[in-house]
Order: structure tokens, then sequence, then C-alpha cells
């Protein structure tokens, strides 16, 4: 099996975040003193309550790298591959957290992919790797000595994969 470790802003339904094959790493929510792990700590639907009664508005911060080799070590409890993608580096900072902490956990086969799209395509991304999710399939095209141009493969041929018109 090989499992999929993204962050909160994917978006996964909680019915696929659920199973054993995807691991999703929590973003930080600030919400005055407060910092609130998405999705952990507090539910959209609190947040979503919350909201209007703000005082000021609320920030947020991407997942650190050492989030990132925590969920690395959860699911290689599972799995020996593992895929994680996150919304594009031109946005957040998670890309970077995340190859960061793919470079700590070098005695796990993890493939890095930066799905060069904002939050809802990366939805979209987890689920047709998942659909991928032969054995072996992603060591061929995320071997541990060329990470970086694997890396950009993978990102282009999903982006062609997951065109305009491929997901009606």
């Amino acid at each position: 099996m090989t499992a999929i470790v993204t962050d909160a802003c994917a978006s996964i339904p909680p019915e696929l975040a659920e199973g054993p094959q995807i691991e999703i790493v929590p973003y930080y929510i600030h919400r005055g003193n407060e910092s609130l792990r998405d999705l952990l700590d507090i539910s959209h639907q609190e947040f979503y309550e919350w909201l209007p009664t703000a005082r000021e508005l609320p920030t947020t911060a991407n997942p650190s790298p050492g989030d990132y080799l925590q969920a690395f070590e959860r699911v290689a409890e599972r799995t020996s591959e593992i895929v994680t993608i996150t919304m594009t580096s031109k946005g957040s900072g998670a890309y970077q957290s995340a190859c960061v902490a793919r470079e700590m956990a070098a005695a796990y086969q993890v493939c890095q992919i930066g799905c060069m799209l904002m939050a809802a395509d990366t939805l979209k991304y987890c689920i047709w790797a998942g659909e991928l999710a032969e054995p072996g399939i992603w060591r061929g095209l995320c071997s541990t000595s060329n990470r970086s141009s694997a890396s950009r493969r993978v990102s282009l041929s999903l982006r062609g994969r997951l065109s305009p018109g491929s997901w009606n």
C-alpha cells in the first residue's frame, strides 16, 4: 500500500481521511493567543461559528518539518511507500516544510509532489495518486538519488492528467 500524506488545505472529505491510506497534517490557526491545529483542535463548523464574533481576523501558519516528519513516521508503521502532496510553494511554505522533512526521513521511501496548484486541486492530486497506489509504482518515479527532478516529472505528469475537463 502507498500512503498519501497531505495537509489540511487539501480539503479531504472525512470519509476518505479516515482510511489507512491518507494522513492529514494540520495547518495552524492563530486566533488571539491561541494556536489551534486545523481539524484536530477546531473543526470547520466551530471555526465558521466563531468567525463572525472575531474582533480580529485569525492568521494561519503552515505545518513545520517536524509535523510532516511525525506523519511520515506514523504512516511508515503501515507502509513502506509514502507520497506527500502539498499545494504550490508559491502559495504556502508547506511544500518546503515537507521537503525538509523528507530529507530528515531518509530511512523512508518518500516521494514529494508540489502540485503547482492551490488547495482544491491538491485534493484531485491526492485522489489520483491513490488510484496509482500499486505496490512499487512510486519507487521508480521518486528514486532517492534523483528526488528533485523526479518530483518535477511526477508533478508535470499529474498536471497533464488533471487538465481542465478531466474531472467533469
